[in-house]
């Protein structure tokens, strides 16, 4: 694809010493390519501006809906052993879309339901830890519901 005007130009002969047309031909299909170049330019920059807002959008999708997070253990040690962080929610399992889920950017390990039918998360605890700093920190949880609706919640744990 040309860059500028001038490439097409040199592309597309005009300006080259025998022509049929003559030189008023030239400038009128050099204004035309200077156009079309500026035309790509400004779709090209809207197409920017485009991305940018459905990334902006995306990342502020769990602002709909304010959910209760419990998480469990509510003190890591990181020197500790354990394997998994666990995220007790008050939102039904069967509205969640599971896939979507994460906690402070990192992706669920597996999802279950408690008692009452509501979303219990597991999460890799070394992928937590590895974000945590000492002597608390707040986990929040983002995902969408199976209608696209967003939600977030949070809980702060110390960090130890």
């Amino acid at each position: 694809m040309a860059n500028t005007a001038n490439d097409l130009l040199k592309r597309s002969g005009v300006g080259a010493t025998t022509t049929a047309t003559g030189p008023a031909e030239d400038l009128r299909t050099r204004a035309r390519l200077e156009r079309e170049c500026l035309m790509n330019r400004f779709l090209v920059s809207l197409l920017a501006v485009s991305a940018v807002c459905v990334l902006l959008s995306m990342s502020a999708f769990a602002a709909d809906l304010e959910i209760d997070v419990k998480v469990s253990p509510n003190t890591i040690v990181l020197a500790s052993e354990g394997t998994l962080v666990t995220i007790h929610t008050n939102i039904a399992l069967s509205a969640v879309d599971t896939g979507s889920l994460t906690l402070n950017g990192i992706p669920v390990a597996w999802t279950k339901a408690d008692a009452k039918g509501n979303l219990v998360a597991k999460f890799n605890q070394y992928e937590i830890k590895a974000i945590l700093t000492p002597p608390e920190a707040t986990l929040e949880l983002l995902g969408l519901k199976t209608d696209g609706t967003g939600f977030s919640g949070s809980d702060t744990v110390v960090v130890k």
